[in-house]
């Protein structure tokens, strides 16, 4: 699979909202990549294009989720997640409250990822979902 999904000169005036747009799109690349995790499409064996997913609705969905991850990390400035890391947290019963944050795991984990990402690739022919565990 090509990687990252964006180039910098993809993303236009976004690219001044980080102090390394390179690196940003790396860490974005990687943040798609792990919601594609269950996912499965075509895609070229050989020649310049190998890894490339061989439908172009699948390109474009890929570098369309890889912008919006993006936008999001521009737009909350937390590009790391560490926003959402903050709070309280639990211990078997005992929930320590803190911050502004959240102590559900599963809350810190979707503040990290744009939704716009799963929407985007959810809704894109040529991906085909499995289930994930």
């Amino acid at each position: 699979m090509w990687f990252p999904f964006v180039e910098v000169s993809e993303i236009g005036d976004l690219a001044a909202a980080f102090e390394d747009p390179a690196q940003s799109i790396r860490t974005a690349s990687y943040r798609v990549f792990d919601e594609l995790r269950t996912a499965s499409f075509d895609v070229h064996a050989a020649g310049d294009d190998e890894g490339h997913p061989v439908d172009w609705h699948v390109t474009a969905a890929i570098k369309d989720a890889t912008k919006a991850q993006l936008s999001f990390w521009a737009e909350t400035g937390d590009e790391s997640g560490a926003g959402a890391q903050n709070g309280g947290g639990s211990i078997l019963s005992v929930s320590l409250p803190g911050g502004g944050g959240t102590t559900s795991l599963a809350a810190k984990q979707e503040a990290r990822v744009a939704p716009a990402v799963a929407e985007i690739l959810r809704a894109a022919p040529g991906i085909r979902w499995g289930v994930g565990y």
